[in-house]
């Protein structure tokens, strides 16, 4: 191992490639100066040995390079390092970089539970100004569950109703079934005549439709009318076999009460 050493040294091969046989060389020569001297020198461009040194850092508790390291991996590859900070700061005494960390793992992983954590650290207009990014988000389910987190219940309504031909449309009025009922069950009615009438209908139709249909029997005060609209369409006529079939196996349809 000295010997390669030697040899690396004088014959320069002291770049990129040369960096993880001297770190190995380092760890077999038990050499720690060697290895922090080559693994500093690297993990400004290299993100395997930036988590590394860190690492190393963590189990020497060496606070001060630690944050160190942990802070220049973070600014250069955000969306490795943003979790490992999350799980491995002092969040007291690095509260910003722990902020920090936070809003970038929850924009682009879109975990809600670490939104409800992020949260607490937002004034009231830095959690609008937050959800509000997301608004033209293609992930409309997580825009909604962040609205339902700050019970923005109208803002849900309005995405509902820009989003009414959604695959996810279910998920999407879900929060808001028992808030806007009236709203929601026309919503839900009228996007299923609508399927029922469309062209070309088929079995994945009426599966699709289930999806909504379920929704009705959460509607509290729309219990009534959503069992009448239910038997409706399972006593359709011209008979609907398919229908029948689906709503069935969703426990919608042969005498609902």
């Amino acid at each position: 191992a000295i010997y390669l050493y030697k040899q690396l040294q004088n014959n320069k091969f002291e770049i990129y490639e040369a960096a993880y046989i001297i770190l190995n060389i380092a760890d077999i020569l038990n050499d720690d100066i060697l290895w922090i001297k080559t693994a500093e020198t690297f993990s400004k461009n290299d993100e395997k040995i930036a988590g590394q040194l860190i690492e190393r850092y963590k189990l020497e508790k060496n606070e001060k390079d630690f944050i160190r390291t942990a802070k220049t991996a973070f600014h250069n590859w955000p969306n490795s390092f943003d979790l490992y900070l999350i799980n491995n700061l002092d969040k007291e005494e690095q509260e910003n970089l722990y902020i920090d960390a936070l809003k970038n793992y929850v924009k682009n992983k879109h975990k809600i539970k670490y939104y409800e954590i992020l949260r607490h650290y937002l004034t009231d207009n830095e959690k609008v100004g937050f959800v509000n990014d997301f608004k033209d988000n293609y992930n409309r389910i997580f825009y909604v569950q962040l609205l339902e987190t700050e019970k923005r219940y109208k803002e849900i309504l309005d995405c509902a109703e820009r989003n009414k031909n959604s695959y996810d449309f279910d998920k999407l009025i879900t929060p808001i079934l028992n808030i806007y009922p009236s709203e929601c069950f026309t919503y839900i009615v009228n996007k299923n005549n609508e399927a029922l009438n469309s062209y070309g209908r088929n079995r994945k139709t009426y599966q699709s439709m289930i999806k909504t249909l379920r929704l009705l029997k959460q509607i509290t005060s729309k219990k009534e009318e959503s069992i009448l609209f239910l038997n409706k369409l399972y006593n359709h006529q011209p008979n609907l076999p398919a229908l029948k079939d689906e709503m069935r196996k969703a426990n919608l349809g042969g005498g609902i009460k």
